[in-house]
């Protein structure tokens, strides 16, 4: 058995990105909960979360989705 150990920072990381709620729009597309709400419920701003998806944001401005 192996065992992954990562640092605090990655584990902050990962829940972050776990955190976001969603829901489907009737058209079908994913609605992502609103970054004011995710804060008010972690309590602080997902950084970490928030700097890898402007890292990868290009590679998915053709995607379907619309936030609340």
């Amino acid at each position: 058995e192996t065992l992954l150990a990562l640092s605090p920072a990655w584990k902050e990381l990962a829940s972050e990105c776990v955190l976001p709620r969603y829901s489907y729009t009737s058209a079908g597309k994913i609605k992502l909960e609103a970054k004011e709400d995710i804060k008010a419920r972690l309590g602080r701003s997902p950084d970490l979360a928030d700097a890898l998806a402007l890292t990868y944001r290009n590679a998915f401005q053709f995607a379907s989705f619309a936030v609340l």
